[in-house]
């Protein structure tokens, strides 16, 4: 008998950590596994070790256990909203729910029940008041992007002048 499980579990806990400690037992990004492994599949083990900086034997362990494994999945591009528009969305959001609001408060009216139209026609406000707000900041987004890309073109033109400068070619040339 090895042992309770308790000191097995403590043994090799602390062999890995001497693993660890050694340089051994790394972590290794799935999706560099299995470029390696494809790699080496495509040339030969011995140049997919030498180009991703690994020994022969790890590919070959790789591939072992990869028999069992699906391959990770690949990482999903993001494409990122422009935030203007996300906000000039929102407004629009915020306008629509003022809008039934106030048909809210309309019919509310109609019933009789006038506290209820008021607490209806507020929150419609609040909305309005809220579509503003969004549509403000979505117009000082554009300004800041306009700047940025402004400043970015000075920039630009700064370091043209500066490489023709440095060359001794005359900026005439760029120009014409």
């Amino acid at each position: 008998m090895a042992g309770s499980p308790v000191r097995r579990a403590r043994r090799e806990a602390e062999a890995r950590e001497r693993a660890a400690a050694a340089g051994r037992a790394k972590r290794v990004d799935p999706r560099l596994r299995w470029r390696a492994l494809k790699r080496a599949s495509e040339t030969s083990d011995r140049q997919a070790a030498s180009e991703f900086g690994i020994k022969q034997a790890t590919l070959r362990t790789w591939r072992r256990r990869a028999k069992d494994e699906p391959p990770p999945p690949e990482p999903v591009a993001v494409v990122q909203e422009d935030r203007p528009e996300v906000l000039r969305r929102e407004a629009d959001r915020a306008r629509q729910a003022a809008a039934r609001a106030y048909d809210s408060a309309d019919r509310l009216l109609g019933k009789g029940l006038a506290g209820e139209s008021r607490n209806a026609t507020a929150t419609a406000a609040s909305f309005d008041e809220r579509a503003a707000k969004l549509e403000d900041l979505a117009r000082v987004e554009e300004a800041h992007r306009i700047a940025i890309t402004q400043a970015e073109g000075e920039l630009l033109a700064r370091l043209v002048r500066t490489v023709f400068t440095s060359v001794e070619l005359p900026l005439g040339v760029v120009l014409e």
